[in-house]
């Protein structure tokens, strides 16, 4: 790693095989092991967490491990991981969560105060992060494979899945985007992207080849934004 002594100079390395505690915080490696806060792994750290907010000096405290808590890469998010964690990181006030297992770079949103980053670069090699989005997937799954054909929905699908966790938006007085186009239509747009996969992408695109008009001008319309 470049500029990695500038790294271990920071870390008092009286390593343990299981933590690295330096003079700006404390390094923590939950193995992979059963981490609930009863397991003997979770014990440990809820100790060294617990012993590091103590020690003189003390500003942050950093948690890394194997399989992450949050991925939308090949292996996914370790539910049960997470689940177990969550309550450990924000009672001891966390501020940082590196994980590998996924062979790729993500920052997820802050959660409870703790930002996770899985950090893959150590693999032999590196995979592409495609995120299936699962509402999605459900209806494609479920088409009917003859046009015009009706099909029911096998299970009920909770259309709030396909908003994103922050809700703010943009909203305007617009058009449909396919013929007629007519006016009058009340648009809200969020702020954030929702990600799907670029298989869901084509296979829409197949289904739907014209979708949507060009990008439009605002034509004076206002546009206004949530609180």
């Amino acid at each position: 790693m470049r500029n990695s002594f500038l790294f271990a100079s920071l870390l008092a390395w009286t390593c343990t095989g299981q933590a690295w505690p330096g003079p700006y915080g404390a390094e923590s490696h939950p193995e992979q092991q059963p981490a609930g806060p009863a397991s003997p792994q979770g014990k440990w750290l809820l100790g060294q967490l617990a012993d590091a907010q103590k020690r003189a000096g003390f500003r942050f405290s950093v948690v890394y491990m194997h399989r992450p808590p949050y991925s939308s890469g090949e292996h996914g998010s370790d539910i049960g991981l997470r689940t177990k964690l969550a309550p450990v990181l924000e009672k001891h006030h966390v501020q940082l969560v590196l994980a590998g297992h996924d062979h790729d770079y993500e920052r997820m949103v802050p959660q409870g105060g703790t930002e996770f980053l899985v950090t893959g670069g150590g693999g032999i090699y590196h995979r592409t992060v495609e995120y299936t989005q699962p509402v999605v997937q459900s209806v494609w799954n479920n088409l009917p494979l003859e046009k015009g054909e009706e099909l029911a929905a096998r299970a009920p699908l909770n259309l709030n899945d396909l908003l994103p966790a922050e809700r703010s938006y943009f909203t305007y007085m617009g058009s449909l985007t396919t013929p007629p186009c007519s006016e009058g239509v009340l648009w809200m747009v969020m702020k954030a992207p929702v990600q799907i996969s670029a298989d869901q992408i084509g296979i829409f695109a197949r289904l739907y080849p014209m979708n949507a008009r060009p990008i439009q001008s605002a034509a004076g319309r206002l546009i206004k934004e949530s609180n």
